[in-house]
């Protein structure tokens, strides 16, 4: 797919009109924005998201096109911004949030 300037949106591939496999999404810029595999047309697997100046913001896994087990935020600066354990999509166990310096902000148990 593309965007309307005609700059690559995102690729991958279709079966019986379901993505599949490899997928990857970009900027208009042609930054990487996230990449990730699908399996019936629904995420799973690791899926990592991207800014637009290409540093790692989320990694995460999901099942069925939902969050589960463990995943990541990260601060513009690469510090871990926050971690924890997902569940059918929902936050699960203890949650961590930390400031961009890397001292621990708060801990959630959900």
């Amino acid at each position: 797919e593309y965007y309307e300037s005609g700059k690559l949106q995102e690729k991958g591939n279709y079966e019986k009109g379901r993505k599949i496999g490899l997928w990857e999404v970009y900027y208009e810029s042609g930054k990487l924005q996230e990449k990730g595999n699908y399996e019936n047309g629904k995420k799973t697997g690791l899926w990592e998201v991207y800014s637009e100046k290409g540093e790692l913001r989320e990694e995460g896994y999901y099942e069925n096109g939902r969050k589960i087990g463990f995943y990541k935020t990260y601060h513009s600066n690469g510090q871990l911004k926050s971690e924890g354990n997902y569940e059918n999509n929902k936050k699960r166990s203890l949650w961590t949030e930390y400031y961009d310096d890397g001292r621990i902000k708060r801990e959630s148990d959900y």
